[in-house]
């Protein structure tokens, strides 16, 4: 259940932590796992009210949207002092640093929450990822930006989030979609490309245009796109007509990354041609 294990205590008073303190997220994602510590009984105790405060909050959130969550249903006090007490112990622990930024978060103390929720973000913490993405479109106390929570949710989306792929997208749609997403694209940003590429195959906000889509997809994956990258492999049914396929054949074909058939099909020769224009990582 992504809670804390804590072995019997020890001759020498310690005990050890286990996987994570938590697993917290919208779509089964989890707080990455914590290298096994040494933790004096004290700091254990924190750990465990620290956990059972984020197990209520994932039972709270119902485990699907960090939307709904209602922090202030919470013991919000006991909180505060458990998570504290454990971050002080484990300051460079990015499991950790989440749990605070949740609890100050429950206390309505948003400013000191989001540096925190940042750091763990940093560090591959999805939730993090999530709650700082929209602090920064719906927080009354930060200030409003969409392209850094673009930013937050997209590495969201690219780490496996299907709420933080809906919510860059959500954030996109604030404004100009397009031009958001084009400004996105010019600076770099590989999902912002994998979603251009969508919209232009999709043609719902944009007239459809399968070259144009085939060009933001192979501009997605040679950013290193995650998202784009496994919408291209033959382990799920592809998101892409045909005719985006076979442009983007077309277009390796052209760069000399393709010796295939634009037969739109994910042929094996083609898989080989997106395997090796991925960045190494």
């Amino acid at each position: 259940d992504g809670s804390v294990t804590l072995d019997t205590p020890s001759a020498d008073n310690t005990v050890k932590s286990g996987e994570t303190v938590a697993a917290l997220s919208g779509s089964n994602d989890s707080l990455i796992d914590e290298d096994v510590e040494r933790l004096s009984t004290e700091t254990a105790k924190n750990a465990a009210a620290c956990d059972a405060f984020t197990i209520a909050a994932e039972k709270l959130a119902n485990m699907k949207d960090f939307g709904d969550f209602d922090p202030y249903r919470l013991r919000k006090d006991v909180a505060l002092d458990s998570c504290g007490a454990l971050l002080k112990a484990m300051p460079d622990s990015a499991t950790a640093q989440a749990q605070m930024a949740l609890a100050l978060y429950a206390a309505r103390r948003n400013i000191e929450a989001l540096p925190l929720f940042q750091k763990s973000a940093a560090q591959g913490i999805v939730l993090s990822m999530l709650a700082t993405g929209k602090m920064y479109v719906a927080a009354d106390d930060i200030p409003f930006d969409t392209g850094t929570s673009f930013s937050w949710l997209s590495k969201a989306a690219e780490a496996g989030s299907s709420e933080g792929a809906q919510l860059a997208q959500g954030v996109a749609l604030m404004g100009d979609s397009v031009d958001f997403l084009q400004r996105r694209a010019n600076v770099g940003d590989g999902y912002a490309m994998y979603v251009m590429a969508r919209q232009y195959a999709e043609g719902r906000i944009i007239a459809r245009d399968e070259k144009t889509a085939a060009l933001w997809l192979v501009f997605a994956v040679r950013k290193g796109s995650k998202a784009a990258r496994a919408s291209l492999t033959e382990d799920s049914p592809s998101p892409w007509p045909k005719a985006v396929i076979a442009e983007a054949q077309k277009r390796l074909t052209f760069t000399g990354d393709y010796n295939g058939d634009a037969d739109g099909t994910l042929n094996f020769r083609f898989q080989r041609a997106i395997k090796a224009i991925t960045p190494k990582t």
